[in-house]
């Protein structure tokens, strides 16, 4: 029976030893990538990879903007109907009107 020190130089040994083969695997497949690649034109954005931003290649923070979907006609602030509810509209709502009576139309 082996003993742990035995086993771990083991491990090391056969780690060693993928990380070897790892390192030749992928220079071959990159290298038939390159291949590929040129010889069917393929572009980055057919890989699905995207050009770096105007912005240093981060990515953009801005949030998609929703419909206005409540409206409240006297001062012309909206809500999508997501996220917290709007105060102007809670407001509304305490005072008896309906959701639907601010419906864009």
């Amino acid at each position: 029976m082996q003993t742990y020190d035995q086993l771990q130089a083991q491990i090391e040994e056969l780690q060693k030893q993928a990380n070897e083969i790892k390192g030749q695997e992928k220079s071959k497949t990159i290298a038939d990538m390159k291949i590929g690649i040129t010889k069917y034109s393929i572009t980055a954005a057919e890989l699905g990879f995207t050009t770096k931003q105007a912005t240093g290649g981060k990515p953009s923070t801005k949030k998609a903007t929703s419909t206005a979907k409540y409206q409240k006609q006297e001062t012309g602030e909206t809500w999508s109907g997501r996220g917290p509810k709007p105060k102007w509209l809670a407001d509304e709502l305490e005072a008896g009107k309906t959701k639907e009576d601010f419906l864009v139309k």
